[in-house]
């Protein structure tokens, strides 16, 4: 019985002193004030699974979230990109948009800087184009800066994509891949599409893969070409009208999904306004989806635009299931037989096709 006593004592004592030397799950550095309140969040559910408190210029994390790719967010202004895994995982974290954060220790550690460090680059990209858009700026400044927010935004994405593709079989990738897929042209995304069936097996039954392959397929149904797909939105009066009672009608409509709260959707307001009233006369029609939450605000953009065109709500969860869309404004020219002709065409593009749509 001593012998049996003595063995359970020190087992006892070895896993009390191997927890006290054990690193933590999650650790680092940050340039916040102490008690700073952050909340992890998971990537994968988007649901807070702990909060973690600045204390010192440090925090850290070792409680039972499961492994996987988290948001770390303070305050909802910033948010770095961290990993859970078996290997401790520990950053310096910058509140600057010029200085990269850096992970000093984690099992995808090189992955991930290199990730901090495009994500820094695009910042300070933006930075200047985000705040000129705060401003009253003219109809041909803010084409000009929709178009420099969209270059930097493509640049971002195809960095991210391709350090993606250069590390196949990592959860980490599979992240980057999920915030890209969207942006990949039809021909790139089918080679995704590929690459992906050479992972290994193990990452077929893992939730982020399922929901690229789902995007994937969504986006194969909404290429070019491709029939239009349905959807209903509400009037101001809350009755349902579906995209088919315009769509597929002999003449061609543009879905438009907008919001008040848009900066660069009003700025592209001014533009289609003038579209609508050269080609309307011809055939021309507009489906409008906006997707504020309040109905009043939208009222009110509409009627401050003056957009005379049909104009419907629905919410972001139409927006997403029907045409992917992750942000907005998000447009889709569907020809006279129903039939996806292009998306996202600036002014001049939308103008050639309805040339051309309406010959």
């Amino acid at each position: 019985m001593k012998k049996a006593t003595v063995l359970v004592v020190f087992a006892a004592l070895c896993a009390m002193l191997w927890s006290c030397g054990q690193k933590p799950k999650l650790s680092g550095e940050v340039d916040l004030p102490d008690g700073t309140m952050l909340q992890l969040i998971s990537t994968t559910t988007n649901e807070t699974v702990d909060t973690l408190k600045v204390e010192k210029g440090k925090f850290s994390y070792n409680g039972t979230a499961p492994d996987g790719i988290y948001s770390l967010v303070w305050e909802r202004q910033q948010a770095w990109t961290v990993e859970l895994s078996a290997t401790p995982f520990a950053i310096k974290a910058s509140t600057k948009d010029s200085v990269p954060s850096q992970v000093t220790e984690g099992k995808d550690k090189d992955i991930i800087n290199k990730y901090y460090e495009y994500e820094s680059q695009y910042a300070v990209a933006m930075a200047p184009i985000q705040e000129a858009m705060q401003g009253n700026a003219a109809e041909a400044e803010a084409e000009t800066m929709m178009l420099a927010a969209e270059n930097a935004r493509n640049t971002f994405s195809a960095n991210l994509y391709q350090l993606a593709s250069a590390n196949p079989n990592n959860e980490f990738s599979l992240y980057l891949l999920q915030a890209t897929v969207t942006m990949l042209g039809y021909d790139q995304m089918l080679e995704l599409d590929q690459a992906l069936e050479a992972w290994d097996a193990a990452y077929a039954e893992n939730a982020t893969m399922q929901s690229i392959r789902k995007t994937i397929a969504k986006q194969k149904q909404l290429a070019d070409g491709q029939p239009f797909v349905d959807l209903t939105a509400k009037t101001a009066d809350g009755n349902e009208v579906a995209l088919s009672s315009v769509a597929g009608k002999g003449h061609p409509v543009l879905l438009k999904f907008w919001a008040s709260w848009c900066k660069p959707c009003r700025q592209s307001n001014p533009g289609l306004v003038k579209l609508y009233a050269n080609y309307h006369p011809k055939g021309f029609e507009i489906f409008g989806v906006s997707l504020d939450e309040k109905a009043e605000d939208w009222q009110n953009a509409v009627a401050a635009d003056n957009l005379t065109w049909p104009q419907y709500i629905a919410g972001w969860n139409v927006a997403m299931e029907t045409y992917n869309v992750q942000g907005i404004p998000f447009t889709v020219l569907i020809d006279g037989e129903g039939k996806i002709v292009a998306k996202n065409l600036d002014e001049n593009g939308l103008e050639s096709k309805l040339e051309e749509l309406l010959k």
